[in-house]
């Protein structure tokens, strides 16, 4: 819903931004990122998380996530400067960029692999599968 919500604000929030009054930006920017960037954000945490074994989270997830975030976010607004600068000013190649992007990561949603952690969920660690709970030793009473 974050991705295609974004997609869909991207150019409205654009014409608010072009209108020069402050509070009409303002209301852009709540409506076209806030809005869906953190409905977006809200599950990314949990979807992280549930793609990787306890074992490789803290790896996986942040190695996957700062190396997108370095390379989407980092590289964002020197591609949109520079696709202004081609189209000669307008904005219509960045809003179409962002439906892409959008478009991008609706897919990639819908294709990873979310599993929960539970027995039989086919990604627990073999170890931790056989794995007995030891009872803590009994202690004889004084």
């Amino acid at each position: 819903m974050g991705c295609v919500g974004f997609a869909c604000m991207v150019y409205p929030s654009f014409m608010l931004f072009s209108t020069g009054n402050m509070w009409l930006i303002w209301l852009g920017q709540i409506l076209g990122f806030v809005l869906f960037g953190v409905a977006m954000q809200a599950i990314l945490s949990t979807m992280l998380v549930e793609m990787f074994d306890p074992e490789a989270r803290t790896t996986g997830v942040n190695i996957g996530y700062q190396i997108s975030n370095t390379l989407g976010g980092g590289l964002a607004p020197f591609i949109c400067v520079a696709l202004v600068a081609a189209a000669g000013g307008a904005i219509w190649p960045v809003v179409i960029y962002a439906a892409v992007i959008s478009a991008v990561g609706v897919i990639a949603t819908l294709v990873a692999s979310v599993r929960p952690d539970v027995e039989g969920a086919g990604r627990l660690h073999a170890l931790a599968a056989t794995e007995k709970l030891a009872t803590p030793a009994e202690v004889p009473a004084n």
